[in-house]
């Protein structure tokens, strides 16, 4: 009795101690130019009371493609980002993949990621720092929330010299942007998410 006892206390006390994720993710991806580049955008935030820190994050597109030969396959490519390790996140932050001649899918456009049938995968770990237990977080984005021709919206605003705003309603939130010669995409507004979606 005391054996059977000491296991179950065991079990419900690991049950109740996990640490939960609470990692939030945009429910698009943005492709827009940034200083005349393109650059592929993702937002992460953070719902827990503590920051999680030392974050690692990794961003990796698969696509369906049709070898020489005839052979359908699933083909899954690395895509680097600017920051792929970050100290601590505490509320949100932006994760860009800048669309250059290195870039794997720097010859596409929305045409060619219908074709694929692209997904994007964003795999997050890190550590809670109160309980110091690992954190874990996975997103997929399917094709159809890759979003070209638009940025992510500013969290951030300065309504006084001294103050400085946070405004989490629009961490989903997308903005159309001017196209130009190297990137001729432009989003329609009517179709980009409104707050809360």
């Amino acid at each position: 009795g005391l054996l059977v006892t000491a296991l179950a206390t065991g079990l419900v006390f690991m049950r109740f101690s996990r640490t939960r994720a609470k990692v939030h993710f945009s429910s698009h991806v943005a492709i827009s130019p940034l200083d005349g580049t393109p650059n592929l955008t993702i937002r992460v935030g953070n719902a827990r009371r503590v920051p999680i820190v030392d974050m690692s994050f990794r961003l990796t597109l698969t696509r369906t493609t049709v070898t020489k030969e005839g052979v359908t396959l699933y083909r899954a490519e690395h895509l680097p980002l600017v920051h792929e390790r970050a100290p601590s996140l505490a509320r949100a932050m932006t994760l860009r993949h800048v669309v250059d001649e290195k870039s794997p899918i720097f010859a596409d456009g929305p045409g060619s990621f219908e074709e694929g049938d692209v997904e994007l995968v964003i795999a997050v770990s890190g550590t809670d720092e109160s309980t110091l237990q690992p954190v874990h977080a996975r997103k997929t984005w399917p094709v159809k929330n890759v979003v070209w021709g638009a940025r992510l919206a500013d969290l951030m605003s300065q309504p006084s010299p001294r103050t400085m705003v946070l405004d989490l309603r629009r961490f989903h939130d997308l903005v159309p942007t001017d196209p130009t010669e190297a990137f001729p995409y432009v989003a329609k507004e009517d179709e980009l998410p409104k707050s809360g979606t």
